[in-house]
């Protein structure tokens, strides 16, 4: 407050008094008792509706980056800065950075549609599924489709388990949804790759035979096998990589050819040709819970650092880093070392946001009251409800049984 202690008219001595503050915003009136001057002195500028604008943008800054709103704002208060509370971020996420990112994402999409109609040809997809916890028991499933050619997301379904049979369908539900989407933009689909694919499914047998063969090397007399684990699974990829057609003549032809690697003492892992599951025992690692529509998010930073080139050294040398992974079981790799990513997408995004706020807010609050009624209803409006204290009522009445002795 030193700042207004001083008429800036006659160089008298003023005060200033705080009149109004709100999130990050400070209005400030200053008065001279000597001269009669005042003045009103604010920290930023006021959008439609009195919005402070440094109020939105904070939570549109949060939202954009990835950040745990609860956290910045507790590290913010912590620091003794003036910001907006949790609630006032969830309100303008709701109302107006969703809204945001859903249009960037259409305009994202749009944009991929065209550059594929005009490079020409069918659509070569590649398509997944995943769901928010590991088992069967997940509550959503995201599913996605990526054009192989350009290497972006094109289109991303995501599926609640109360709308499927089982939450193991997610995965064909949003499959189907995604090329139900692609015929509504008359697009023609040449291949799809999924991980029921018997090119794909080699991944799967290649895990089960890595898991065999540790286990046989635990043998006696047996320790030498590990040393040559890496062999036969690159074997195996080999053998299903550089035979396109799936001929498994062929293929069991090239198995024979390297036989000697392919069989040991009590072990027979020609599992390649048994029937495979639908479901992965590899558990990525797992997105923490957030709102559904910040997929969309993870779908435009992914189409902006899809192409990122391999990072250099000073003297124009690649850059490479060797890495041990878990399932190399103490082995190696060698991994080029990508460039950074760009988050230029979330500064665009901040960008729409004050515009679309300026030119018109009711926009945006149409626009999420239109998502929020196409959104699956909550998994617990299938329960039946109970009131609260009747709810309470029974659980004293059980718990009173391990008090009565007191």
């Amino acid at each position: 407050m030193s700042m207004f202690t001083i008429c800036p008219s006659c160089c008298g001595e003023t005060q200033g008094n705080v009149e109004q503050q709100e999130g990050t915003y400070i209005k400030i009136k200053q008065v001279s008792a000597a001269c009669g001057y005042e003045r009103f002195w604010q920290n930023q500028p006021m959008l439609y509706r009195n919005m402070p604008a440094c109020n939105l943008l904070l939570s549109g800054a949060i939202h954009f980056s990835g950040c745990m709103a609860t956290q910045t704002i507790r590290m913010l208060k912590l620091l003794g800065l003036q910001c907006i509370s949790v609630g006032t971020f969830f309100r303008h996420r709701r109302l107006y950075t969703i809204p945001t990112i859903v249009q960037a994402w259409q305009n994202e999409q749009a944009g991929i549609i065209r550059e594929l109609k005009e490079m020409g040809g069918g659509l070569i997809l590649s398509g997944d599924c995943r769901s928010d916890s590991p088992g069967h028991c997940a509550k959503y499933g995201t599913s996605s489709l990526i054009e192989d050619r350009i290497n972006k997301v094109l289109d991303l379904q995501l599926v609640q388990s109360s709308e499927v049979p089982s939450s193991t369908s997610c995965e064909l539900e949003g499959l189907k949804r995604s090329i139900v989407f692609l015929k509504e933009q008359h697009m023609q689909v040449s291949a799809l790759i999924t991980d029921r694919n018997r090119q794909v499914a080699k991944w799967h047998i290649g895990k089960s035979q890595k898991k065999a063969l540790d286990a046989a090397a635990k043998e006696r007399e047996c320790e030498d096998l590990k040393l040559w684990r890496p062999a036969i699974i690159n074997h195996l990829y080999w053998t299903a990589a550089s035979t396109p057609d799936g001929d498994p003549d062929v293929m069991e032809a090239k198995t024979s050819m390297n036989t000697a690697l392919l069989h040991f003492p009590a072990v027979h892992i020609h599992l390649w040709r048994e029937k495979q599951g639908t479901r992965s025992g590899w558990n990525q690692e797992q997105l923490q819970p957030l709102n559904w529509r910040g997929l969309l998010m993870a779908a435009l930073h992914f189409n902006h650092n899809s192409s990122r080139e391999v990072a250099q050294t000073s003297d124009g040398e690649v850059r490479y880093a060797v890495r041990y992974p878990r399932f190399c079981k103490g082995g190696w790799v060698v991994r080029p070392i990508k460039a950074k990513p760009s988050y230029a997408y979330a500064a665009a995004l901040i960008e729409s946001l004050s515009e679309g706020y300026s030119r018109s807010s009711e926009t945006l609050r149409e626009s999420s009251a239109v998502l929020s009624s196409t959104a699956p209803a909550p998994l617990s409006t299938s329960c039946q409800e109970i009131a609260k204290d009747e709810a309470v009522g029974l659980y004293l009445a059980r718990h009173s049984r391990f008090n009565t002795g007191n």
